[in-house]
């Protein structure tokens, strides 16, 4: 069983998620209590995907919480500043003298560059002391995004060699929420591109080892996408060393990184899958079709496919194509 795999059995819905050397409870934000919310607190460790303060908000993903307090309420408002739409939950560990508006947990879809309202909470007595202790989830993505592709995926890999499918819809390793999830079979070093134009959301990167220790299962280097219908792909078991940073822009075919087999994989391989949300739900992985022999086809676990652009050993460049390459032709 993969890493993907054993973090989502491990967790229950959206909130598990690789955060530095950990798995953490994802972008469970565990909030200041009001009376500190303005003070600043340590972040975690990854690169972009580190727990971050910006103008007092706590931060997860680049989506935003600030509480705001007056004499007659206390409000919690988020702010998407990723490329994605984001599915963000907020709940009360405690309220002393507030009472909720909404039945709790509310949980609301905010999407890029907007700012919502996430709870308000009422003062019963006004004059004495008020005090809320809220945790917040933050998830990329949306149940209620439509998978709208212009195109079939590329095949998420270059080079000169046809790979096998070693895994594909509902293999061992991908189950439930990991159902439409594809494993590559290659060597170290193989060239992953992008199968789908997009804006990088997530990335984790510095890790280099890998195997069968349960220890290694939060230890993959992975890249994230996220496409312009709010869907996203992500890329796993990357070797160390990535080409793109969240925030990147990239087009079909460009390169993100080198397979590799870090985290909890026994061999080294590419892990692949579409999803419309990046850690929770049914929804993480969706079916998708790709592009093989000029027409839109289902990948079958155990056939073996051409890689969707010819990359040279001695030309690649982390700007996508190498100068002369060009897209194989049949599977």
């Amino acid at each position: 069983m993969d890493s993907w795999a054993r973090i989502q059995r491990a967790s229950s819905g959206p909130m598990a998620l690789v955060l530095g050397r950990r798995t953490a409870r994802l972008c469970a934000l565990l909030l200041p209590a009001l009376s500190a919310c303005a003070s600043p607190s340590p972040a975690g460790q990854t690169r972009e995907a580190r727990l971050i303060r910006t103008r007092g908000d706590d931060c997860a993903f680049r989506v935003c919480i600030n509480a705001n307090r007056s004499t007659r309420n206390v409000s919690y408002a988020a702010e998407n500043f990723a490329a994605v739409p984001a599915t963000v939950s907020i709940s009360f560990r405690a309220l002393t003298n507030l009472r909720p508006t909404e039945i709790l947990p509310v949980t609301k879809t905010v999407y890029p560059g907007q700012r919502v309202t996430l709870s308000q909470l009422m003062v019963v007595r006004p004059g004495r002391r008020v005090a809320a202790r809220p945790t917040v989830t933050v998830d990329l993505g949306s149940d209620a995004l439509e998978h709208r592709p212009s195109e079939p995926y590329a095949i998420p890999f270059g080079g000169i060699e046809p790979r096998q499918l070693s895994s594909g819809y509902g293999a061992p390793t991908h189950q439930a929420a990991n159902h439409y999830a594809f494993d590559f079979a290659m060597p170290e070093g193989t060239p992953v591109l992008a199968a789908r134009g997009g804006v990088v959301v997530w990335v984790q990167d510095g890790f280099s080892e890998g195997g069968l220790d349960p220890d290694l299962i939060d230890r993959a280097n992975l890249v994230a996408v996220g496409h312009e219908d709010g869907t996203i792909a992500s890329y796993g078991h990357l070797r160390d060393g990535l080409e793109v940073v969240v925030g990147d822009t990239v087009h079909t075919g460009q390169l993100l990184g080198w397979s590799g087999a870090t985290g909890f994989a026994g061999i080294p391989h590419l892990h692949f899958h579409v999803g419309k949300r990046l850690m929770g739900g049914m929804s993480r992985t969706i079916p998708v079709e790709f592009a093989v022999g000029g027409d839109p086809a289902t990948l079958v676990e155990g056939e073996w496919y051409l890689p969707s652009v010819e990359w040279l050993p001695d030309s690649p460049t982390a700007s996508g194509l190498a100068p002369g390459a060009h897209p194989p032709s049949g599977k």
